[in-house]
């Protein structure tokens, strides 16, 4: 929860900010974005073999389908109850900001913007992105808000 913290004050360039103060942009930490379960082993393992690389590519793997999706439903089912229990997002919510470990990142982005009927054509760039590091998705969650464009989140150098 630190890190995110720390991410949060640099992504809005508040990285001065002291520790305790809290970012101006409301932060959730979901702990099932922590792998762990069968699920999580057949991830890790896919990992080992492939590297860094783009969703498609484990979707496409054997068993790689079956496990990202049950990851990606669980941290968005735990997304979806904190986000509309917590007092800090209100009704103005209009795009989600995911940071994490590439892959499993992804996965959450895709599952988000598949909730939130964004086009075939941002779902197959989602399945196709590939993350450096340090590096988040934005997601809208209607499809009506940003262009309905999800986005590659980078931290200028």
């Amino acid at each position: 929860a630190e890190r995110a913290e720390a991410t949060a004050h640099f992504m809005a360039n508040e990285e001065d900010t002291p520790r305790e103060v809290p970012p101006k942009q409301p932060l959730l930490t979901i702990a099932s974005l922590h792998p762990a379960g069968l699920e999580a082993n057949i991830c890790e393992a896919l990992f080992a073999r492939f590297g860094y690389g783009p969703l498609r590519q484990y979707l496409d793997a054997e068993g790689g389908e079956m496990a990202f999706g049950r990851y990606a439903q669980a941290v968005s089912g735990e997304l979806a109850i904190k986000f509309r229990l917590s007092p800090l997002m209100g009704e103005t919510g209009t795009y989600i900001a995911v940071f994490g470990h590439a892959v499993w990142l992804n996965a959450i982005a895709y599952a988000i913007a598949t909730a939130a009927g964004l086009s075939d054509e941002e779902l197959d760039f989602l399945l196709d992105l590939e993350l450096g590091e340090c590096e988040a998705i934005h997601v809208p969650l209607y499809s009506s808000d940003f262009g309905g464009k999800v986005q590659k989140m980078v931290v200028p150098l």
